[in-house]
């Protein structure tokens, strides 16, 4: 239920920014996209199961999937709940991802990005960069803004233009 109206309000707060600014539009989105990922962390660990965010970079989109609660005995597993789905939330017309950067060598920019909140709060991939363009913005630096997902602690910095990246966190160690 919790999830239902979380999509409703992302969904809602996306469609009435139409009056904004290109910028403030681009900053606005990029701070809810955010907050969804800082909502899906702590509802992960409230709800002591894991939680998944399917990014559709080519859609512009992504939802929210809950997977059942892992099972230990044959009949929990029979008795399996369902695979919950949130409908599909996307960003306003002219806004889009630009890619999803997950290491100093490897940025996604098609397809879909699967990322996963297990019931501790620890995020899969483990720190990345989410980047959304603007279509309306003419200057390149003020058409990007990127969101940095610490590996560390899981939290989200807003960043206006393309913020490098810099580290990676890999378990316990940077590199």
């Amino acid at each position: 239920m919790a999830l239902a109206i979380l999509s409703f309000a992302f969904t809602y707060a996306i469609i009435h920014l139409d009056g904004a600014t290109g910028p403030t539009r681009l900053s606005s989105n990029a701070r809810q996209f955010g907050t969804t990922i800082e909502f899906l962390r702590d509802h992960a660990v409230l709800a002591s199961r894991p939680v998944e965010l399917h990014v559709d970079l080519d859609r512009g989109e992504w939802l929210i999937v809950v997977p059942p609660r892992p099972s230990e005995s044959e009949i929990d597993r029979q008795e399996q709940e369902e695979v919950l789905y949130t409908d599909p939330t996307r960003f306003p017309r002219m806004i889009q991802f630009e890619g999803i950067q997950l290491d100093t060598q490897k940025t996604e920019t098609s397809g879909t990005v699967v990322i996963t909140f297990n019931r501790l709060g620890e995020i899969t991939p483990n720190g990345f960069i989410v980047r959304i363009l603007s279509q309306e913005i003419a200057d390149r630096e003020e058409a990007s803004f990127s969101i940095e997902v610490n590996g560390l602690t899981g939290e989200v910095a807003y960043l206006p233009g393309f913020a490098p990246f810099e580290q990676v966190v890999d378990g316990d160690r940077f590199r």
